[in-house]
């Protein structure tokens, strides 16, 4: 038996009849490399030993058979054909395995890629949530194939001329650095214009004041929903920005055109 580590606590089997070489001198506790398949019981997950990372690519799951797979029984690491059934600003819903339902967001689709409505893909599935019947997918090259991502840069490397491609999540952007390679920008991380100071504004008469008021009030209760793009608009260049930390899952450098980052010495986490 083995320790998949789901939060379901859904264990995995490996027949030792089928896997007597790559079995022999396992001990409880040791870490081996698997590929996952179906099974009727879904608390039990059938395995199959593998000795290679290079083989851990499997054959994508296209039908359900016997309804053997459903919400409860598919796991994180199933590689799916899938169909998409809507395309949306910040990613895509695909249809797989005769009727499930999963999100891809942008972050995991194939960069410069137009997606249509009844494009047939592959995915991975990457989360699944029973509870509230939510899975999520990539559709990135390196999750697909279970091999790292592309060469990234180095925690603290600047980057100059950057160009922004998209606006993400709502309020945070991609920001192309090269030909090759995107980055992700924070909107806590974009500066944003300085406030005037008091001593440069001019006197105010009472109705400005009491527009003003009223204006601040109204602007504190949609706090929550302040849009940031007015900030950054899409092909604008951002003369420095600095890589901050690496998103090794996503495949790509988060970056910060923050004055305090920009200026500052090594970046410390301590």
């Amino acid at each position: 038996m083995l320790d998949l580590g789901f939060k379901d606590k859904a264990a995995g089997f490996v027949k030792f009849e089928d896997n007597n070489e790559e079995m022999n001198g396992l001990e409880a506790g040791e870490l081996i490399q698997v590929l996952t398949s179906t099974s009727g019981n879904k608390k039990v997950v059938k395995c199959t030993m593998v000795n290679n990372a290079s083989t851990m690519v499997c054959k994508s799951i296209n039908k359900a058979n016997d309804a053997k797979v459903t919400m409860n029984t598919v796991k994180p690491g199933f590689l799916v054909d899938a169909k998409v059934n809507k395309v949306f600003e910040n990613g895509v819903m695909l249809n797989f395995l005769s009727g499930l339902e999963g999100t891809v967001f942008a972050d995991h689709l194939k960069p410069n890629h137009e997606y249509k409505v009844g494009e047939k893909v592959k995915a991975r599935v990457i989360s699944v949530d029973p509870n509230l019947k939510r899975v999520c997918l990539s559709m990135a090259e390196h999750v697909i194939n279970f091999a790292p991502a592309a060469k990234l840069p180095i925690v603290g490397q600047f980057f100059e001329n950057a160009s922004v491609t998209d606006v993400v999540f709502g309020s945070s952007f991609t920001v192309k650095l090269t030909d090759t390679l995107n980055a992700f920008l924070h909107k806590s991380h974009v500066d944003e214009p300085a406030e005037e100071k008091d001593d440069d504004k001019k006197e105010e008469t009472k109705e400005q004041k009491k527009k003003k008021k009223k204006a601040k009030a109204v602007k504190t209760a949609d706090k929550a929903k302040k849009d940031f793009d007015c900030l950054l608009k899409i092909g604008q260049i951002l003369p420095k920005l600095r890589v901050k930390e690496l998103n090794f899952f996503d495949g790509m450098p988060i970056v910060s055109m923050r004055k305090d980052l920009l200026e500052g010495g090594a970046i410390d986490y301590s």
